[in-house]
């Protein structure tokens, strides 16, 4: 089996991701079948939403990847292989990649991830698995326990724009698993990896008077990673086809393609009241 003619990995620093993309497969090929990030020490982790994607035409279909969850500022590679040879393993050329800034991440909703700005974060506690029974007529109870729990910690962002204030305040609307990640490098903050928030505080701040300045107060608890199948639905050409009569009044309607994309992933559409 050989690769796929084209396979590149370019960073988009923009929204802090790399891009992957695949094309000119084999004549055979009927799908692009796990697609995985290999660090330097070996360790290998499935890209979220790359477990089977079908190929109908391998010489005109393209696939389009994004891996949000990288670790920065170490060498990545991205391995793969091609469906029904399941045994064939196809490894791009490994580099490093790295944001400018903090960023926190929806794992469902890439729309939504932001940069932040950190100003302060509470140290790392446990909360332990421990019972202690009072049986009668014993001096001493008995205990029980086991492994602790995950480590908790609290960050506090401060936004200067109401822009800047929506988008984290969308991106808390929607609760689930987030994704922290930071410059390597960096030294002064906890560790990036996978959090929940367990409450959200927004404050003015001292001083604030009628300015757009405010800071909100996470508190995070790190859990395990999602499963990589669980990944975020894409709209697809027939969901933007039922959108409109033809294509011609789909572009009437959008002058750009972040337009169009507006109307399937605005944030606000996502916030219950």
């Amino acid at each position: 089996m050989t690769a796929a003619s084209v396979h590149t990995a370019v960073y988009d620093p923009a929204n802090a991701r790399v891009q992957l993309n695949y094309s000119g497969f084999a004549a055979a090929t009927t799908g692009l079948q796990v697609v995985r990030r290999v660090v330097s020490t070996g360790r290998r982790t499935l890209v979220r939403g790359a477990r089977l994607i079908d190929i109908g035409d391998p010489a005109a279909d393209t696939v389009q990847l994004f891996d949000y969850e990288f670790p920065p500022g170490v060498e990545v590679a991205y391995d793969y292989y091609q469906f029904p040879d399941t045994t064939a393993w196809l490894t791009a050329t490994a580099a490093a990649y790295d944001v400018d800034a903090p960023w926190l991440k929806s794992v469902l909703r890439s729309y939504l991830n932001t940069t932040v700005q950190v100003v302060g974060y509470e140290p790392f506690s446990h909360d332990m698995r421990t019972s202690v029974y009072a049986p009668v007529r014993r001096n001493l109870p008995v205990g029980a326990g086991d492994v602790r729990q995950a480590r908790t910690f609290g960050l506090t962002l401060r936004t200067t724009t109401v822009g800047e204030r929506d988008a984290i305040d969308d991106l808390l609307a929607v609760g689930g698993v987030y994704f922290l990640q930071y410059p390597s490098g960096n030294e002064s903050l906890p560790d990036p990896g996978y959090v929940m928030c367990t409450a959200a505080r927004e404050d003015h701040g001292p001083g604030a008077g009628t300015r757009p300045t405010r800071y909100f107060s996470l508190s995070l608890v790190e859990v395990t990673p999602p499963a990589a199948d669980l990944a975020a639905a894409s709209i697809t050409w027939t969901a933007a086809a039922e959108l409109y009569t033809d294509w011609d009044a789909l572009v009437a309607d959008n002058a750009s393609w972040d337009e169009l994309v507006g109307k399937v992933a605005a944030p606000a559409e996502i916030v219950v009241t």
